[in-house]
C-alpha cells in the first residue's frame, strides 16, 4: 500500500541533469566531447563511426550494446570463446572482432559515466542554489506538515549531501533503514509506504529514478555507503544505476518502487516543478502522460533553457498541461522574480490542495 502522506503531496520538484550542471556536471552531448578527450577514443574507429551519426551519451550506448548482442556469430558457451572443434568463418572473425571491442568500449564508457557523475564538485551550489529551492517549497508545506517530494534521474548525492549538511531543519526519507547488526543502510519499499509524514523537521522523500553510485546490490540486499565504488566482475556486488538510454524498462528494485511513486504522485499532485530535464525518459514520460489524463489539476512548470520546446514538441501533444520558464536553474539564485514566480505557484498549489 502507498502511503498517503507521499502520493498527496500537493508539490513535487523532479531534477534532472540541468538541476546538477551548477554542480559541475556536463549534459549528454557535452559527456561525449568530455570522452573524446579523457580517454583517447577520438583514434578509435568503432567509437568515431557511431558518434559521427549522432554526438549522443544514449546514442552511444545503445548503439554499443547492439554490437555487443551480435555476440552469438562466434559460437560458445562462454562470451569470445568457440565450442569444440567448430571454427568461425572469416566473417565472422572480423565481425566478432567488432563484438569484443563494443564490449570494451561499453565498460569504458559505463565506468567513465559512474567516475564522472558520483561526486558533487560543488558544495557551494547546495547552498546557493538547491536550498533557497527548497526552502521557497517548505515555506508552504512546512505549516500544513507535507512533505517535499523529489524525484531524479540524476546518480550524484546532491540532495542528500544537502539534507545531511542541514540535519537540524531536514529530515530526508531515502528508502533505507539502518540496521545495527550489519552497520549498514539497508533499502526497503517499506520505508516509504509506511511514511506517515512529518512530525517537526522539515521532511524531504527522495525516489532516484536511475539508482544512485552510492548503491550496492549486495547478498544482504541493497546497501547505501558514502563511498562510491564501481564494480565490474563481482556478480555478488553490482552498482544499482540504470546507464543513461533511450528505452529504460524498471522493472527491478528500487527503480519499480521509484516510478510507481511517481505515477501515483502524479495521479494526485497538483504542480510539479522540473529543473533541467529534458523528458527523454519514456519511462516517466508515459506515467506522466496517463497520470495527467486523470488528473484534471496537474501543472508541470518547466525549468529549463529549452523549455518552451520541450512543452511544444514533448509534453502538450501528450495532453500534459506544461508551462515553460525559459531559464536556467542557475538564474535562481540571482533573479529575484524567478524565485518569487516559484513561490508563489507553490503556495497556489499548496492552499487548492487544502481546500479541495
Amino acid at each position: 500500500m502507498h502511503s498517503p502522506a507521499i502520493t498527496r503531496a500537493p508539490v513535487t520538484f523532479f531534477l534532472g541533469a540541468g538541476a546538477s550542471r551548477p554542480l559541475g556536471k556536463p549534459l549528454m552531448g557535452e559527456f561525449i566531447e568530455r570522452l573524446e578527450k579523457s580517454t583517447g577514443l577520438n583514434s578509435d574507429q568503432l567509437f568515431l563511426r557511431i558518434i559521427n551519426k549522432e554526438r549522443d551519451l544514449e546514442f552511444l550506448l545503445a548503439e554499443l550494446e547492439e554490437w555487443i548482442g551480435k555476440g552469438y556469430f562466434y559460437p560458445g558457451p562462454e562470451f569470445f570463446e568457440p565450442i569444440g572443434q567448430i571454427q568461425p568463418t572469416a566473417f565472422e572473425t572480423e565481425l566478432f572482432g567488432l563484438v569484443r571491442r563494443a564490449h570494451e568500449l561499453h565498460q569504458t564508457v559505463r565506468h567513465e559515466v559512474f567516475t564522472t557523475y558520483r561526486s558533487i564538485l560543488s558544495a557551494r551550489a547546495l547552498e546557493t542554489l538547491q536550498l533557497p529551492l527548497f526552502e521557497s517549497a517548505f515555506h508552504a508545506l512546512q505549516p500544513v506538515k507535507k512533505p517535499l517530494v523529489i524525484f531524479t534521474t540524476n546518480y550524484d548525492p546532491a540532495v542528500e549531501n544537502l539534507c545531511e549538511g542541514n540535519a537540524d531543519g531536514y529530515d530526508l526519507i531515502d528508502g533505507f533503514v539502518h540496521q545495527p547488526a550489519g552497520k549498514s543502510y539497508v533499502w526497503s519499499r517499506k520505508e516509504f509506504d509506511d511514511y506517515r509524514g512529518p512530525n517537526s523537521k522539515k521532511n524531504v522523500v527522495l525516489f532516484k529514478l536511475h539508482g544512485s553510485t552510492g548503491w550496492t546490490k549486495t547478498p544482504s540486499g541493497i546497501i547505501r555507503s558514502a563511498a562510491s565504488i564501481y564494480t565490474t566482475d563481482d556478480s555478488s556486488h553490482q552498482n544499482v544505476l540504470i546507464y543513461p538510454a533511450r528505452r529504460k524498462v524498471a522493472t527491478e528494485e528500487p527503480f519499480f518502487t521509484a516510478y510507481d511513486y511517481f505515477q501515483r504522485c502524479m495521479e494526485n499532485c497538483r504542480l510539479c516543478i522540473t529543473i533541467g530535464y529534458s523528458f527523454r525518459d519514456e519511462d516517466a514520460l508515459t506515467r506522466l502522460r496517463s497520470a495527467s489524463s486523470i488528473n484534471p489539476h496537474l501543472r508541470v512548470l518547466v525549468l529549463d533553457p529549452n523549455s518552451a520546446e520541450i512543452c511544444s514538441t514533448k509534453l502538450v501533444p501528450l495532453g500534459i498541461r506544461a508551462e515553460p520558464i525559459g531559464r536556467s536553474f542557475q538564474d535562481f539564485a540571482g533573479d529575484p522574480n524567478l524565485r518569487t514566480l516559484i513561490r508563489d505557484d507553490i503556495a497556489t498549489a499548496v492552499s487548492e490542495s487544502i481546500a479541495e
